[in-house]
């Protein structure tokens, strides 16, 4: 489960890869600030859901540099994501929030400033760019504690939080340091509302924490929410409503219990009055056809130097327990010798067998969903790549899992980010680091016209139970019904 802060704010298949390398980081920035992207967005929903799904602009981006309370020694990460959203966001850029130290805003500023020397960003785009220094304000996990809805009248978004009632509690003693955030955010940003405070009760279990958070909910098209099936109809009506706007999913058997580590739902980008929705969903039978079709790859594509830090976290040791082979051996491990360790484990073998059958009947209701509320959608569903191992090992039955127990092997696809532009669509994702599941990841979105940017989180936020979704909040906004 990952740590608890104080708020909670509200068939497309491919064939044996060949690898290749992908185009720079400036490159791409290059050639995506060629093109003009002046868009409309979409009129704000009358009903439905107070969620506002990908398919809507974003406002405003929440990042931090904290890493459990201690600051990351590398801001790499978050100068590739600024340039990213400032460049793919064309004339219409997002608001950028930064509660990050000094050092590494002026690191983020110094990379934007690079960009606009090149000719590759406005000279206005330093604008976007909102610092919020102060211990109190930086967490890794804003997508679980910021969550937005919509203001109908001027269509801007408006954060929604949930804040512990008991202020003596482990998580409710930053109580008044997040609210020194929202202030600070009201003057910085000049919202013209107050963001919305969901309470909860001072004694709940301990899993009501990991079961009502911002990762664990999300907007659909048509109106729609997405959500965990141990998050509370109580909880969730203050985001999406009516109880008929709320699609359940099966994840109380994930560590997390987070929707956002094996769904995602996407609407494309219209062309010709066309509609496509894409659901993303994990795949354990995906990803063992990917190695068998790329048998000699290394299972675990890590640069050597850092192979030592994932030995000593608990992913990898735990994963390759289960399969029955040491850590020094299976860090080097091609597919074939995971597959094999694999074929002689009945019990890993059969879980992931189950897992397929659950998500895939899972599957099937969303896309039922979403066909109801968007008749003139097509549904397409994409399988991801990705295995789960046990936290510890628990019983596996036919049709039963226990809770709570299982983690990803690799940062899931499905935990991404969107940039909606309205053109064209741009996601920002966890690097998985095996080369036959970057590699299919990458021609599928090549072929769907998808601009990829890939970034590691392995170590600063897989290993402990999230990643880059899970590490960003993202305030929406709709077009007002009275503007035409």
């Amino acid at each position: 489960m990952r740590k608890q802060f104080l708020l909670i704010i509200t068939f497309i298949s491919c064939s044996c890869i060949s690898l290749k390398k992908n185009p720079s980081f400036e490159r791409q920035l290059s050639n995506v600030a060629s093109t003009s992207r002046k868009n409309s967005n979409k009129a704000c929903p009358t009903t439905g859901s107070r969620f506002l799904s990908d398919e809507f602009f974003e406002e405003i981006y929440m990042f931090s540099d904290r890493d459990y309370g201690a600051p990351l020694t590398k801001v790499s990460n978050l100068k590739k994501i600024v340039s990213f959203l400032l460049t793919e966001s064309g004339e219409e850029p997002p608001k950028i929030v930064l509660a990050v130290s000094e050092l590494n805003f002026k690191a983020i500023t110094t990379a934007v400033d690079s960009l606009i020397q090149k000719g590759l960003l406005s000279s206005s785009s330093l604008e976007s760019l909102i610092h919020v220094a102060g211990e109190d304000y930086r967490t890794p996990w804003y997508q679980d504690y910021i969550v937005s809805q919509f203001d109908a009248k001027t269509g801007k978004s408006i954060m929604v939080g949930l804040v512990l009632t008991n202020k003596d509690s482990e998580i409710g003693q930053y109580y008044e340091g997040y609210n020194k955030f929202f202030s600070i955010l009201n003057q910085k940003l000049n919202f013209t509302h107050k963001p919305r405070l969901v309470s909860i009760p001072k004694n709940v279990e301990p899993n009501f924490f990991r079961d009502q958070q911002g990762g664990n909910i999300d907007g659909l098209p048509g109106g729609l929410c997405i959500l965990g099936d141990q998050q509370k109809k109580e909880f969730a009506s203050n985001f999406c409503g009516d109880e008929k706007n709320l699609v359940y999913v099966y994840t109380s058997w994930l560590e997390t219990s987070h929707l956002d580590e094996i769904f995602k739902v996407v609407k494309l980008p219209s062309a010709q009055n066309s509609c496509v929705i894409n659901i993303y969903r994990a795949s354990p039978e995906k990803a063992m056809s990917l190695m068998k079709q790329n048998p000699n790859l290394k299972f675990i594509n890590y640069s050597s130097n850092n192979l030592s830090t994932l030995k000593k976290g608990h992913v990898l040791p735990n994963f390759c327990k289960e399969v029955g082979l040491d850590v020094q051996s299976c860090v080097v491990a091609t597919n074939k010798e995971i597959l094999d360790a694999i074929d002689q484990n009945s019990y890993f073998l059969k879980s992931q067998n189950l897992l397929e059958r659950l998500l895939i009947k899972d599957t099937e209701n969303v896309r039922e969903r979403l066909k109801i509320n968007n008749p003139n959608c097509r549904i397409e569903v994409i399988d991801v790549p990705n295995l789960f191992y046990q936290k510890r090992l628990a019983e596996v039955s036919e049709d039963v899992l226990s809770n709570g127990y299982f983690r990803s092997v690799f940062p899931s696809f499905t935990n991404s980010v969107t940039l909606n532009r309205g053109n064209k669509l741009n996601l920002i994702y966890s690097k998985p680091y095996n080369l036959a599941f970057n590699e299919y990841i990458n021609v599928l979105h090549e072929q769907l016209g998808i601009a990829l940017l890939e970034v590691d989180t392995w170590v600063n936020g897989h290993e402990r139970d999230g990643n880059i979704h899970c590490m960003t909040s993202v305030q929406r906004r709709c077009k007002p019904q009275n503007i035409k």
